[in-house]
């Protein structure tokens, strides 16, 4: 039943479980896809959630359930693409930053609370974090008439070759799993 690694993200347990992911959702997601244009944020989101749910399928006896693990890994990525273009936000980079980790720390706090799965958050923030590291935006400043252009100078192999990656990286993991069983 490998869909279990993924499905969860689509499910959630409660209209307030639902609401609060749908908000994280919209006030993270819109910013971070400008910067990472349609395609890598879906593929950040698709690997922070199924990174999330096999860090919840190896480290927990419960059942993992809902958006969580992606918007951990769109949290994560959002403080790799601040950090590495820091030229972008000038001298608000590290207040970025630092907001940044103080909304991790207070999630992983209220993920404490019982019920909510903190390895599958913990498994986002890892997803996000490596796919962010390698596979995120870096820009530069183009100079052209009548003004600059940001363009990305991350390879598009790069992309390809990290969600390759990751995705074995936490298959295996995951069968690693299946086969202590």
């Amino acid at each position: 039943q490998v869909w279990r690694l993924i499905t969860p993200i689509l499910l959630h347990g409660s209209l307030i479980h639902i609401g609060f992911n749908m908000y994280a959702l919209y006030v993270i997601g819109p910013g971070l896809e400008r910067y990472y244009n349609s395609r890598r944020f879906l593929l950040l989101y698709l690997i922070g959630g199924f990174a999330g749910n096999v860090f919840s399928f190896l480290f927990s006896t419960s059942a993992s359930l809902g958006a969580s693990t992606a918007i951990f890994a769109l949290i994560a990525a959002q403080g790799i693409f601040i950090l590495k273009n820091r030229f972008l936000f000038g001298k608000n980079a590290t207040s970025m930053l630092i907001n940044v980790g103080v909304i991790v720390l207070i999630n992983l706090a209220l993920g404490l609370s019982p019920g909510i799965d903190n390895w599958g958050h913990m498994g986002g923030l890892v997803g996000g974090l490596i796919f962010a590291w390698f596979a995120g935006p870096i820009y530069k400043i183009q100079p052209q008439a009548g003004g600059y252009e940001l363009r990305d100078q991350n390879p598009a192999a790069r992309l390809w070759l990290t969600t390759a990656v990751e995705l074995v990286l936490f298959a295996a993991l995951a069968s690693l799993r299946f086969l202590m069983q």
